[in-house]
């Protein structure tokens, strides 16, 4: 279809709540037809690997095929672990198939713009640095160039909540195209699987009519994380780890989940525990590290909405010595897509909030810096004497008579 229009044109799929015309076949999921027959659960179980193997517009518009859904999520987790993955475990890999069927022109708008960042911010990014370590090992070109490739699970790094939908574990690369590799550095490999999230009203999808806006796809969310790796690539290696893009994996079992592939960072959580034999001279570099990278997604337009420890990781270069934060987890974070609806930035607030509590407020607020100017933010701190944390004003040349 796209083949046949103009250059940049979209199509917008309608609203599919919209009950205007029940019979009406909608462009989104597998295509459809409302009045065709339910399959048997057994094939449905045996055939759904994830959610977006359902066709969405005839299961949020039909309570039978809605119901046959949370009864194939419930056999899900009845049969199924949702640690899909063990240490020894040898998954194979499709190159850079993310799943979606994306039209090139649906990138976010605004570039990340080095121009716009302090220096101190650029002197920053410089000093912290890293080689890639697939480059290290000669492989990255072959990674790039190849159809398929094999890995090994290493150990799991993080299994995530009951009802989560990643989960992260250390890897190495073990064949790329059939060709064995030996030299493969540990890598991160991070699954996305939307079987076992938490469902709103999960026993009464009828009491809710838009029980689905809650719903996530692992797709969305895969797609999510790699438009960011991909806008600050410039940056990769310092504060975000390298991105060695999005790939398709058959598990050992024969389950296809889509996943990213990155730099395994040697590092730690900003939590209180890891925090606590630190020097006080290596807290404060991961203080203002945090600064620097939280305008590094200011300028590149990425807003990370769900800021917590798990996301900020501290890591002390072997060669520098030099301790520095690296920023993970960027599959809820929102870019402008369209210029009428605009994206809020809250990245200053957001990672202050996660400090405060492990470094202290007086630490934070000493070696982090006040907001930019340009920033909205504007909330009272928890401390005694009710400061406010604000940017300045930027027109105090401004007066206004009484």
């Amino acid at each position: 279809m796209y083949a046949t229009f103009p250059h940049g044109t979209l199509i917008e799929s309608p609203d599919i709540f919209n009950e205007s015309d029940p019979s009406l076949v909608l462009p989104a999921g597998p295509p459809q037809d409302p009045s065709s027959p339910l399959v048997p659960d057994e094939q449905v179980f045996a055939t759904h690997h994830r959610i977006s193997d359902f066709d969405l517009v005839t299961v949020v518009r039909d309570l039978a095929r809605t119901l046959q859904l949370f009864r194939w999520r419930k056999h899900i987790r009845q049969v199924s672990s949702k640690l899909v993955a063990h240490p020894r475990d040898v998954l194979c890999a499709a190159t850079n198939k993310d799943g979606l069927l994306v039209h090139p022109a649906l990138r976010p708008i605004y570039p990340y713009d080095a121009s716009e960042l302090p220096v101190e911010t650029v002197a920053h990014l410089q000093a912290t640095q890293r080689q890639s370590p697939l480059v290290n090992a000669g492989v990255s070109d072959q990674l790039k160039r190849s159809g398929e490739f094999s890995l090994e699970i290493l150990d799991v790094i993080a299994e995530g909540s009951n009802f989560g939908i990643c989960t992260v574990y250390r890897c190495r690369i073990t064949s790329i195209d059939n060709h064995p590799v030996s030299s493969s550095p540990s890598l991160c490999l991070k699954l996305f699987d939307d079987r076992f999230q938490a469902w709103p009203n999960e026993d009464d999808p009828e009491s809710d009519p838009r029980w689905f806006d809650h719903i996530l796809l692992a797709e969305t969310l895969a797609f999510t994380e790699a438009m960011v790796y991909d806008k600050l690539h410039p940056v990769q290696g310092t504060v975000i780890p390298w991105f060695y893009g999005t790939h398709s994996f058959t598990l050992p079992n024969g389950t296809v989940l889509y996943g990213l592939l990155m730099e395994y960072i040697e590092g730690k959580t900003v939590s209180l525990e890891n925090l606590q034999a630190l020097s006080t001279e290596s807290q404060i570099q991961i203080i203002q590290s945090c600064r620097h990278a939280a305008r590094v997604l200011d300028v590149s337009d990425v807003n990370q909405r769900d800021w917590h420890s798990g996301q900020i990781l501290f890591y002390t270069n072997p060669t520098t010595l030099l301790t520095n934060a690296v920023m993970i987890d960027f599959a809820l974070t929102t870019q402008t897509y369209e210029v009428d609806k605009p994206n809020h930035i809250k990245n200053y607030l957001g990672i202050y909030t996660v400090l405060e509590p492990s470094f202290g407020e007086e630490l934070v607020l000493e070696h982090y810096g006040d907001p930019d100017d340009w920033d909205p933010v504007s909330t009272t701190l928890s401390s005694m004497d009710s400061r406010r944390l604000e940017a300045r004003d930027m027109f105090q040349f401004i007066s206004v008579d009484s």
